[in-house]
This record gives C-alpha cells, sequence and structure tokens, in this order.
C-alpha cells in the first residue's frame, strides 16, 4: 500500500475528493451533512446535534398533511 501511495498512484482519485468537497463547502473534518440541508463541521458537543436533529423533526412534522 505504502509503494502505491509513494508512486503516486492514488493522488487523482483524491484529488477529486477534495475538489467535491471544497465545492460542497466543506473546510473541516469531520464534517457531517444532514439531511442534504445542515452541514455540522469539526468536533461539537452532542448537544450541537440534538439541536439540527430536532430542528429537522420539527420542519418534517410541518411539511405532513
Amino acid at each position: 500500500m505504502q509503494r502505491e501511495v509513494d508512486a503516486g498512484q492514488h493522488t487523482a482519485a483524491v484529488k477529486k475528493h477534495v475538489d467535491e468537497a471544497y465545492a460542497l463547502g466543506i473546510t473541516g473534518v469531520p464534517t457531517y451533512i444532514l439531511n442534504d440541508k445542515f452541514a455540522i463541521v469539526g468536533a461539537q458537543p452532542y448537544e450541537v446535534f440534538e439541536q439540527v436533529m430536532a430542528q429537522l423533526m420539527a420542519e418534517a412534522e410541518e411539511a405532513e398533511p
């Protein structure tokens, strides 16, 4: 595996993924994309996830007929 990395065998694939991440606005890791709407970037406390999930649930309930 290290020989493949040293030979640059995966460079194009890694660059493609990095470019895709930048295009999505991802600037840090970890990044969690929730419901294609919210991005949680970096190490965040559990409460941040709770808040986003509560908002997503509220929006889902509002959208129900």
